[in-house]
């Protein structure tokens, strides 16, 4: 697929009776654009953003597939323990999902914010 030679890690947020899990699912072959931005806040500004990427079809494994909720981290991460594992690393949590699974570029395209 055209620009699809990043890694990223699809991090998906588990909430159980035993506590929190979080499963790491790696994607190889995916394209990345992230912007920061500022915006206005109480007090002053703060960080606004967000980062698009495209998933090739095949570079997940079968049955998984991108939900608004999980979050997408740049980079290979093998092991997630809790959201502050994250911290210092290009994360965004996924808000919207769509299946461009049909025509030449099958793919998933998410956005995170």
């Amino acid at each position: 697929m055209l620009f699809c030679g990043e890694a990223v890690t699809l991090v998906r947020h588990n909430k159980g009776k035993m506590g929190d899990a979080f499963t790491c699912i790696p994607v190889a072959g995916a394209s990345w654009f992230a912007v920061a931005a500022v915006k206005p806040q109480q007090g002053g500004v703060g960080q606004a953003g967000g980062a698009w990427a495209r998933i090739p079809e095949g570079s997940l494994p079968g049955g998984v597939q991108p939900q608004p909720g999980d979050y997408l981290v740049r980079g290979t991460a093998a092991a997630v323990g809790g959201l502050s594992d994250l911290w210092g690393r290009e994360f965004f949590k996924i808000v919207s999902v769509r299946d461009n699974r049909r025509g030449r570029l099958r793919h998933w395209a998410v956005r995170g914010a």
